[in-house]
C-alpha cells in the first residue's frame, strides 16, 4: 500500500531484537530487507537501533528524529495494513487542520462505526480517543510529548479522569494504566498519547469508515496476542471523496460511549485486561 501512494520521503523506524529471543535478530532482518525494495523516487531515511529499547522508547525516540525534519507524518507500524484511500485522507486533513491547536492526532480506526455500527453523517468526526493504528499529526502536536507523564498528579488525577470520562470504572481503568506505565511495568506510548490529550484538552479526528486494519494479532505479538480479538482483522472500507467536513468540533458522543464500554473499562481491550485486576495492581 505504501508503493501505491509512492511517498516523496519515507522514514523507517525499527527497533533491534531482545537479548535472549531466539530467531529475533533474523526476524529483525527480515522486516529491514523489505525496506530496501524501493522502487519510485524517494528519499528513504533508516533509523535502526543497535540494542533493544522497547515498544515506548523506540516509537518515541524515532518520532522525535521524524518531527526534527519534517512538520507532519503519515505513522504506520508493521501490523497495520491501511486501505489505499487512507494517505488522501490524511494528506486533506493533515492540511485542513495544520495550524488548529485543537486537533492533535488524525485516526485511520473507526471502531465503533465497524463493530458497533455508530456512525456520523459526515466523512469523519471528533473523538476524545485518538486510536494509533495507522493515524498522522503534526510536530506542533508531538512537541513537548513525554511518555513518562511528568505533569501526573498521581491520586489527583482520578477525579480529573473521572469528570472527563464520566464513570468511576473508566476512571480507575485508565489511571491503573497510567500508574502501570509510569511504574515501567508497560513498555507503552500510546496510552501516555491517549493521556496527554486529555490532558491538553485536545481532540482527535476519527473517520466514518475503518480505514486501517491491524493484521499483527497472535502469540508473536508483544501486546495484542490475542488472534481471537474482536480488534483483530477489522474490515476496512475506502473514504468517498470528496469528504463532508463536520460543521463543529463537537466530539461525537455515542461513539466515545461506545469506545470506553466495548473497548476500554467496559470490555477486554487487547489483551489489556479487565480494569478490576489493573485496580487491585495484580
Amino acid at each position: 500500500m505504501i508503493r501505491q501512494a509512492r511517498p516523496s520521503r519515507l522514514f523507517v523506524i525499527a527497533d533491534a531484537a531482545r537479548r535472549g529471543k531466539a530467531g529475533e535478530a533474523e526476524l529483525c532482518l527480515q522486516a529491514r530487507v523489505v525496506t530496501e525494495a524501493i522502487d519510485w523516487p524517494c528519499e528513504v531515511v533508516r533509523d535502526y537501533a543497535g540494542e533493544n529499547m522497547g515498544c515506548q522508547r523506540r516509537v518515541c525516540s524515532g518520532l522525535n528524529a521524524v518531527f526534527a525534519r519534517v512538520d507532519r507524518a503519515i505513522i504506520l507500524e508493521d501490523d497495520c495494513l491501511p486501505d489505499p484511500s487512507f494517505f488522501p485522507y490524511c494528506k486533506e486533513l493533515l492540511e485542513r487542520y495544520a495550524d488548529d491547536p485543537q486537533v492533535t492526532t488524525i485516526s485511520g480506526n473507526n471502531f465503533a462505526g465497524s463493530l458497533g455500527g455508530v456512525r456520523g453523517q459526515e466523512s469523519y468526526h471528533f473523538t476524545r480517543y485518538p486510536h494509533i493504528w495507522g493515524w498522522a499529526t503534526w510536530a506542533r502536536a508531538w512537541k513537548g510529548f513525554n511518555p513518562s507523564l511528568p505533569w501526573w498528579r498521581g491520586r489527583g488525577e482520578l477525579l480529573t479522569l473521572r469528570r472527563q470520562l464520566g464513570t468511576l470504572s473508566a476512571a480507575m481503568f485508565w489511571f491503573n494504566w497510567a500508574r502501570q506505565v509510569r511504574k515501567g511495568k508497560l513498555s507503552s506510548w500510546g496510552i501516555p498519547w491517549v493521556l496527554t490529550q486529555w490532558h491538553r484538552g485536545t481532540l482527535a479526528i476519527c473517520p466514518e469508515q475503518n480505514l486501517v486494519t491491524n493484521i499483527g494479532f497472535g502469540v508473536a505479538a508483544t501486546h495484542t496476542v490475542d488472534a481471537g480479538q474482536r480488534l483483530a482483522n477489522v474490515p476496512t472500507a475506502a473514504m468517498v471523496f470528496p469528504m463532508l467536513h463536520p460543521a463543529t468540533m463537537e466530539p461525537l458522543a455515542e461513539a466515545q460511549v461506545w469506545t470506553e464500554r466495548f473497548i476500554y473499562s467496559g470490555g477486554r481491550g487487547p489483551s489489556f485486561g479487565n480494569w478490576r485486576r489493573w485496580a487491585l495492581g495484580k
